[in-house]
């Protein structure tokens, strides 16, 4: 090895760039390639519209009150039409007229449509509640932490073994996505989304955007936490 090529090799040191995959390598991982898109493809499909109530119809189905007419409304009217059809072969197109049988199954119809709604609609409202009242707790201990000299990570990391009723399975969930790297700001936007309460996504939209911009964390706590216990 002359001169030259000793200085080349000192000042490229570390800076040496992959050598490029050959084309028979590049065959080789192809099949592979198109098996990670398709499943990728076959996740997405099966987190939104048809592909995810196929999957998971009775979660459709529930999670929003407004969804469940997805059901009642095709089964009251088929409860309704098939009572007014075998009513009228039975007895005739006088049963209109002479007989409330029609009406019974209107009225029935009608129950069958908006009785599940009436309860999911009741469930989502105390689950709403509970979240709310649970939120001051959660950002009381939080303060807390973060004023004693604690990162919010960590801070989090701890109160998410803490029991917070229905807020209880979200503040896990924000825990193990600080675990798996996200960010303390990204991951408060997905805990208030996931929540899904207009209090809740002020409340985390405020934190968020105080910890981004460098504020204090602990007198906005404090401050929100005031405006939760009022309300």
């Amino acid at each position: 090895m002359n001169v030259k090529e000793t200085f080349k090799n000192i000042f490229n040191r570390g800076s040496e760039t992959p050598t490029p995959l050959k084309s028979s390598e590049l065959s080789s991982i192809e099949p592979e390639m198109d098996e990670i898109t398709k499943n990728l493809e076959r996740d997405r499909q099966t987190r939104e519209g048809l592909g995810k109530f196929l999957k998971h119809p009775f979660k459709v189905l529930t999670e929003k009150p407004a969804n469940i007419f997805i059901v009642t409304i095709p089964l009251a009217l088929i409860i309704f039409i098939g009572g007014f059809v075998s009513s009228v072969m039975s007895y005739g197109i006088q049963v209109l007229f002479t007989s409330t049988i029609i009406d019974d199954f209107l009225v029935l119809a009608v129950l069958v449509a908006i009785i599940p709604v009436a309860i999911l609609d009741f469930n989502e409202q105390r689950r709403v509640k509970n979240l709310e009242n649970a939120l001051p707790n959660f950002f009381r201990d939080l303060a807390g932490m973060n004023d004693s000299g604690m990162t919010l990570p960590n801070a989090v990391h701890i109160v998410a073994g803490a029991e917070y009723s229905t807020l209880t399975p979200h503040i896990r969930k924000l825990d193990q996505d600080m675990s798996w790297g996200a960010g303390f700001v990204e991951a408060m936007y997905r805990f208030g989304k996931d929540l899904g309460t207009p209090l809740a996504d002020r409340s985390v939209d405020l934190i968020a955007k105080a910890s981004k911009a460098g504020g204090d964390i602990v007198k906005c706590y404090g401050r929100q936490q005031k405006i939760l216990l009022k309300l």
